[in-house]
């Protein structure tokens, strides 16, 4: 995993805490975001947490966190890579 540059920081806390989103929906507009514009995946309602690298996961019934299909393609838009590796339960399907 490639660690971030100050940047996705700066962006990171602008992002989100808890279910508050800090970012304008203007800087998402077009893309699937997991706050303003969720696409129809299977974790969507599953609670949100921000991880201090600025990638937004779902956590499960049981507690586990899975990154967000759509967090990950930001991160991989502004050329953050291998978020996707976590400890999973098998129920985000990854």
């Amino acid at each position: 995993m490639t660690k971030p540059p100050p940047l996705a920081d700066a962006i990171a806390a602008e992002m989100s805490v808890g279910d508050r989103c800090y970012h304008d929906a203007q800087r998402c507009a077009g893309h699937p975001c997991p706050f303003h514009a969720p696409s129809d995946h299977k974790m969507a309602t599953w609670p949100r947490n921000l991880r201090a690298s600025g990638l937004t996961e779902r956590i499960c019934a049981h507690g586990i966190g899975h990154p967000d299909p759509d967090s990950l393609a930001w991160m991989e838009r502004i050329g953050l890579h291998g978020y996707e590796m976590h400890g999973c339960d098998g129920c985000c399907g990854g």
